[in-house]
């Protein structure tokens, strides 16, 4: 059964924590039933853990809490089972979602889980990060053409001067131009052309999460090509824009490469086609 503490793998004077004896048996009857689920503490209570998140390979799938209840001298444990696959009519009782469901009897709570720790099919996955990727493309378009456009509002008046005829072009506005207006430029249309390659489905979307297993999707099947934890198993000219990417800041688009941006994990265009760069 794998575990992982996290922060909470000893006290400040050293002193181990434990695990809840209902949550244990829950979690050990869940790894002999689905062997590639594995935990995440999440929350430990006088050196007692009674909360963990579930991830089925590298997706997080559901959340378990244990809450102990002593009700007229009877002392019982219930379980709380958070996941995007339960949808209740009635919010959880103590909690404003829907996606609870809770029970004091041991087999329920495993039919629970089992119904709702499930990973998501490979098109779905496909689908959300293709969706989160573009989103993520769009939104730095946007951001890096208004900042040329913050570039042209600043010299509006020096350039308006210039095409009427009221004064000649000044050396600061050529200066300008030609480095930072230059800079503002070649930033809209890298971002337009990475852009230009996501949208004509030329490339793959990669996704890193959290075990360390990159997913990546072909544009052109919108499903996902390969779930691997080497970056040698990726065809070689997407080894290497993966690679330089790797190094490159967020947001900051390569031409003939793609771009990464940060979402914690972390998400990839890579265009299609040879790695071409230029001096």
């Amino acid at each position: 059964m794998k575990i992982d503490y996290g922060n909470y793998s000893a006290s400040s004077v050293g002193s181990h924590v434990t695990i809840a004896p209902s949550l244990e048996t829950l979690m050990r009857e869940l790894h002999h039933r689905m062997p590639r689920i594995s935990y995440v503490v999440k929350n430990v209570s006088q050196l007692e853990v009674w909360g963990v998140t579930v991830y089925h390979d590298y997706e997080l799938v559901g959340i378990i809490n244990i809450e102990h209840h002593h009700v007229e001298g009877v002392k019982f444990d219930s379980y709380n089972i958070r996941s995007e696959r339960i949808k209740t009519k009635r919010k959880a009782k103590g909690s404003g979602s829907k996606n609870i469901k809770q029970t004091k009897h041991f087999k329920n709570a495993v039919k629970i889980c089992m119904d709702s720790f499930k990973r998501t099919e490979p098109s779905a996955i496909a689908t959300k990060i293709i969706s989160e990727v573009g989103g993520d493309i769009q939104s730095m378009v946007n951001t890096v053409g208004a900042q040329g456009r913050a570039f042209l509002t600043g010299q509006y008046e020096a350039v308006l001067s210039y095409l009427t005829g009221a004064t000649p072009m000044s050396p600061e506005l050529i200066e300008a131009i030609k480095v930072d207006g230059q800079s503002r430029y070649d930033n809209l249309r890298i971002a337009k052309a990475v852009q230009h390659s996501f949208a004509s489905n030329y490339g793959v979307c990669i996704r890193t999460e959290k075990d360390g297993t990159i997913t990546m999707v072909d544009m052109n099947d919108m499903n996902v090509r390969m779930e691997t934890t080497s970056t040698y198993d990726l065809p070689t000219n997407y080894q290497e824009k993966f690679a330089i990417l790797k190094i490159m800041e967020y947001k900051q688009p390569i031409e003939h490469v793609g771009v990464k941006f940060e979402e914690s994990p972390d998400l990839y265009f890579l265009v299609g086609g040879e790695t071409i760069t230029t001096c």
